[in-house]
């Protein structure tokens, strides 16, 4: 006794305790335990349980037994005077049903052991052991302060029933049946209950009354009946309590509310270091050391101080030097070289004889007029054509022989011509003059259909070799052997091509520009503009600066102007820091109109080709004297004359450049220039002028160019 008087204090001093601390705060809710005695009303109407042998005729008699519950419990405020509760826990549905019956005249056996018949009465009883989980949510409504009414619905689970069953000899007194024994049919003993229903449904209605035990806190007894809507089995038995128990009632309150209270001492130290290229200043935490913390904790009250130790580093700025220099060197023909020079751009008046090749290439075996290197036209188009409108290119030019004749007969109406077809009389070209003719044909008809060339002005004649053909044991000479020869009898339609152009030259001609950059950071790209009058003429760019730039000045666009050019050099760095160097280069502008006005430094130059010289011979021909003698004429005493000879790629390279040095003495000899004028260029095959795969290329490369330059007084 001593032992429960001092738990119960325990609990009261508990209650009171938490009472007292929770006084201030807002109450949420109630939470407890609850207990009960169950008398349990067991109602049956069945004669026997599913599958069970039994000797009972029919159970209806009203069973009872002692049951308990007992679990957790939780209460809600709702509304005004109602509550809304909810309570889970176990419960046993335990019972016993009793039936008698007189089952007449029966063989018994009385104490001294003499067997007799009687009219006996027996007992069957069947025992129910039955628990289960349950879910029982109620509505309470107080109409006065403590007193309340409730009712609900409980939901059980049941988890476990078991049964026994036995028959009972009652009456006479003192027998016994026959094997000695007061019971029989008695060997089910606490066997699981068939067809047992798991879920049990109950109403639920009551009344109790609250106690209060401390603040917020009671002490419940309190009253139920439980009326069953379920069987236990499949059989018609229901089992029906009345409760008597109580509960204890708990108060929940919300969470206190803590005044925290803090107080943060930061200590910091910083290091410096200098970053160079960084935009701007930056501060950085580095570290934090682990804090130092004081705590003091009261009811509702926490304070904490705190010291936290920071360590920062400051990176100051430092601009990544980037430093420019700029040096422009011209550079003569001859080689010398002057730093910031002054550039001297001269017009020169330049004319160039063009002289026509009169012959006209085919294909082997082939006469076809659209696989020669002609470039065909149409009638349409031969009234817009003009010599003036020809490329400074002989190649070019030689492509439109054909053209070039035919307008030169239209402009000289009593001029004739003949074609002489021929082929290289080797293999199926051998003796085949119809082919030749064939060839000669084709290049009438197109005179005669494109540009309008009157037939009678137009001879044809066929032989198989050239009068002076090509070397028969090559096949280059015999692709040259394959062609057609143009003759007239008026010189105006073989004459050269005469074109005539104003050429601008540069001294010195080539300006080499040194960039150099010093950069402590990596270089992110330069560029070197070279402007005049805000007029782009060269520009170079990259990444990797190289040692030298050159502007070769003479290529196109050429300062127009005597505005000085100015070369400006730009470099970026990786921090987009931008550093400019300028040069500027002093332009002097010699044009034809200002050096004839001033009447000094003017030079007209004039170049000419002798074609053709047959293959692998130095003597001029008749057209060529023609030629010469107009060349002749533009000798003046002071002009400077240069022959320069060549071949085609037949041969050895010193046999070609003697070959080559007899056709400018050839062409020295018909001018007579003055020596102290004149200089001789024997090139030969070192330096093949037009393409050597084509015959008309190999034949224009057997020539001898002349270039005179006159000074204007």
């Amino acid at each position: 006794m001593k032992f429960m008087k001092k738990i119960i204090l325990v609990f009261i001093a508990i209650i009171i305790s938490y009472t007292s601390i929770s006084a201030e705060r807002e109450l949420l809710f109630h939470t407890g335990v609850y207990g009960s005695y169950l008398h349990n009303f067991h109602l049956p109407d069945f004669t026997k349980l599913p599958n069970v042998p039994s000797c009972c005729p029919h159970y209806y008699n009203t069973g009872t037994g002692a049951g308990f519950s007992l679990g957790i419990l939780f209460d809600f405020d709702v509304y005004n005077k109602f509550k809304l509760g909810l309570r889970a826990g176990i419960s046993s549905l335990n019972g016993e049903i009793t039936e008698q019956e007189n089952i007449g005249n029966y063989t018994v056996r009385n104490t001294q052991g003499k067997e007799y018949i009687a009219s006996v009465t027996v007992d069957h009883t069947l025992s129910a052991s039955l628990y289960q989980m349950d879910f029982e949510p109620v509505i309470s409504y107080y109409p006065v302060q403590d007193l309340f009414f409730t009712g609900g619905l409980k939901f059980g689970y049941m988890f476990s029933g078991n049964y026994s069953q036995e028959e009972r000899l009652t009456s006479p007194e003192n027998v016994v049946f026959l094997d000695g024994k007061v019971t029989r049919n008695n060997d089910i003993q606490n066997e699981p209950l068939p067809d047992k229903e798991a879920l049990q449904v109950h109403a639920s209605i009551g009344a109790g009354y609250r106690l209060e035990i401390g603040k917020n806190t009671y002490l419940t007894p309190e009253i139920k009946y439980y009326f069953p809507f379920t069987n236990i089995s499949s059989v018609n038995w229901k089992v029906m309590s009345l409760s008597f128990g109580a509960s204890l009632n708990l108060p929940i309150y919300e969470s206190p509310k803590i005044q925290y209270y803090r107080d943060t001492t930061i200590q910091r130290d910083t290091i410096s270091k200098i970053v160079m290229g960084l935009p701007k200043e930056i501060i950085t935490l580095i570290g934090t050391d682990d804090s130092e913390a004081y705590k003091i904790t009261k009811t509702d009250t926490i304070m904490e101080r705190q010291i936290i130790k920071e360590h920062y580093e400051r990176s100051v700025p430092r601009e990544a030097d980037l430093k420019l220099a700029l040096t422009a060197t011209g550079v003569t023909k001859d080689g010398t070289r002057k730093e910031n020079p002054e550039i001297v751009i001269e017009e020169l008046e330049e004319s160039e004889l063009f002289p026509l090749l009169p012959q006209i290439f085919f294909e082997k075996g082939k006469s076809e007029i659209g696989q020669i290197q002609q470039k065909m036209i149409t009638a349409d188009q031969s009234f817009k054509f003009s010599e003036d409108s020809l490329k400074w290119n002989t190649l070019d030019i030689y492509s439109n022989f054909l053209n070039i004749v035919g307008s030169r007969l239209n402009e000289n109406p009593k001029a004739t011509i003949t074609i002489t077809g021929c082929n290289n009389n080797t293999a199926e070209e051998k003796n085949n003059i119809e082919l030749s003719k064939a060839r000669a044909e084709k290049i009438k008809t197109y005179l005669t259909t494109v540009w309008g060339i009157d037939a009678k002005r137009i001879k044809t004649e066929s032989r198989n070799l050239p009068l002076a053909p090509s070397n028969v044991k090559i096949e280059d000479g015999l692709q040259e052997n394959q062609r057609v020869e143009l003759s007239s009898t008026s010189p105006e339609i073989l004459k050269p091509v005469t074109l005539r152009q104003i050429t601008r030259t540069s001294n010195p001609p080539l300006v080499e520009i040194n960039p150099t950059v010093f950069s402590e950071a990596e270089l992110k790209s330069w560029r070197v503009d070279i402007t005049q009058d805000n007029r782009l003429l060269r520009e170079f760019s990259g990444k990797d600066v190289p040692s030298v730039l050159q502007w070769k000045v003479e290529d196109k666009p050429i300062p127009a102007v005597e505005t000085p050019v100015t070369i400006t050099l730009s470099a970026i760095n990786e921090y987009s820091k931008k550093v400019t160097a300028y040069q500027d280069l002093t332009i002097h502008q010699k044009t034809i109109k200002k050096k004839r006005e001033e009447i000094k430094d003017d030079k007209i130059v004039e170049k000419f080709s002798l074609i053709v010289f047959d293959f692998d011979k130095a003597n001029l021909t008749k057209s060529q004297s023609v030629i010469m003698e107009q060349i002749k004429t533009r000798i003046k005493p002071n002009s400077k004359v240069i022959i320069s000879g060549y071949t085609d790629r037949t041969g050895e390279s010193e046999y070609n450049k003697a070959l080559a040095e007899k056709r400018c003495r050839e062409v020295q000899k018909f001018l007579e220039v003055n020596e102290a004028n004149l200089t001789i260029n024997p090139v030969g095959s070192d330096e093949l002028l037009y393409n050597n795969d084509l015959p008309e290329g190999r034949s224009y490369s057997r020539t001898v160019k002349i270039i005179i330059e006159t000074p204007v007084k």
